[in-house]
């Protein structure tokens, strides 16, 4: 990806022009790739090194969010909503801060309608074998930190924008992959984060529960880190499961090709697909796009359960619960729902509100009895509260 200067005017005076060529021809949007970079400190400067040696040190206070985004973006911004009022502005905000999204997301500043963090996702790491690297070992998504970082950004974005709601994208493994144990689970966690406020962003082949392929030699990740890595774990694990593990946790074995029927290379190409390797599931368009009870087919009716105003506008509350379960509360005049999910392998018992018994979307098995919610192991269910 060439790192253009935007410190040159006729730069981005030329990226304007690409950007209305393409929403000319009818696009609803566009994603700003990495914007939060185009600004840069004076380079020739170091950054001192904690140890005092002079090996490279990642300097991001030099490349991210210095004020010259705003300053550069704002122009290019609001010649597009100008032209376009209607057009969707998503940027990459990989590293800002909820209060830096609040800026660049504001109305008063005519930059974004929305961002995508990468601070949704906190690992825990207590499980990493220390006799090797822990950098492509899989690990635990930490659910409390989650929570906490969800109910941050919802609240602090509150009568601001519409945070960026999203569980894969391509600089990660997929959900199937990296979290959910099971299809009721990745349908639980659909519903737990695309029903909250703000605007989902699915990444292909989510909706059909697709996992990240596995690959049989270290040249198809095309990182050069990976090699290190897996010469090092070989001598813990071996090197097949070794193999296995980078696959499960990398970024590329993500991005293979889109499965939509059983005929050579799933139908996406007649040629050689870019990336190809061993798939871990048998899911293709064809076969779930009317199935009763296919991942397709809850993610269709969740995305138009999203679409009513409840879903779209409504108030976020979220409910205080035990690090087994996730509960939220939408309200929106005198429409209010509540999203119950159940983050453990275990029944979870929850305790609910009073009034909310219509049960409109489900994922596994749940009963409700005297406002006690029961949630068989990964659940999930949506109750809405009866006028």
């Amino acid at each position: 990806m060439p790192d253009l200067n935007w410190k040159n005017p006729e730069v981005r005076h030329g990226m304007l022009e690409v950007a209305e060529f393409w929403l000319k021809k009818g696009i609803d949007g566009l994603r700003l790739d990495a914007f939060i970079h185009i600004g840069k400190a004076d380079l020739r400067q170091n950054y001192p090194n904690a140890d005092g040696s002079n090996e490279p040190v990642i300097a991001e206070p030099f490349f991210a969010n210095l004020p010259q985004v705003q300053e550069w973006m704002r122009p290019f911004c609001e010649q597009i909503k100008q032209d376009y009022p209607d057009a969707l502005l998503l940027g990459e905000a990989a590293s800002a801060s909820v209060n830096l999204a609040v800026d660049y997301t504001s109305k008063r500043n005519h930059l974004m309608d929305s961002v995508i963090t990468f601070r949704y996702f906190t690992e825990d790491e207590k499980n990493v074998d220390k006799r090797y690297s822990a950098q492509y070992q899989p690990k635990e998504l930490d659910m409390t930190a989650f929570k906490q970082n969800q109910v941050v950004w919802q609240q602090t974005l509150a009568g601001v924008s519409k945070p960026t709601l999203y569980w894969n994208n391509h600089d990660m493994a997929r959900i199937a992959t990296r979290v959910a144990k099971t299809q009721t689970q990745a349908k639980s966690l659909a519903m737990l984060m695309y029903l909250q406020r703000g605007i989902p962003v699915i990444y292909y082949g989510e909706e059909l529960g697709l996992k990240n392929l596995h690959f049989n030699s270290v040249d198809q990740f095309e990182d050069q880190t990976v090699g290190p890595w897996l010469k090092d774990a070989e001598k813990v694990i071996g090197k097949d499961k070794a193999l296995a593990m980078v696959s499960d946790t990398h970024k590329l074995p993500a991005r293979g090709p889109m499965p939509w029927n059983d005929t050579k290379n799933h139908g996406f190409t007649e040629g050689t697909p870019w990336i190809s390797g061993t798939s871990q599931n048998d899911a293709t368009v064809a076969s779930e796009v009317n199935a009763d009870g296919s991942m397709f087919t809850f993610y269709k009716d969740m995305l138009e359960l999203k679409k009513e105003n409840l879903f779209q506008d409504g108030t976020y509350y979220m409910i205080s619960t035990d690090r087994d379960s996730y509960v939220y509360q939408r309200d929106l005049n005198d429409e209010s729902a509540v999203v119950a999910v159940s983050l453990s392998d275990k029944k979870t018992k929850i305790k609910l509100p009073a009034g909310y018994t219509t049960e409109v979307l489900k994922a596994g098995e749940s009963k409700l009895t005297d406002g006690v919610l029961t949630l068989m192991p990964y659940a999930g269910v949506v109750l809405k509260k009866e006028n």
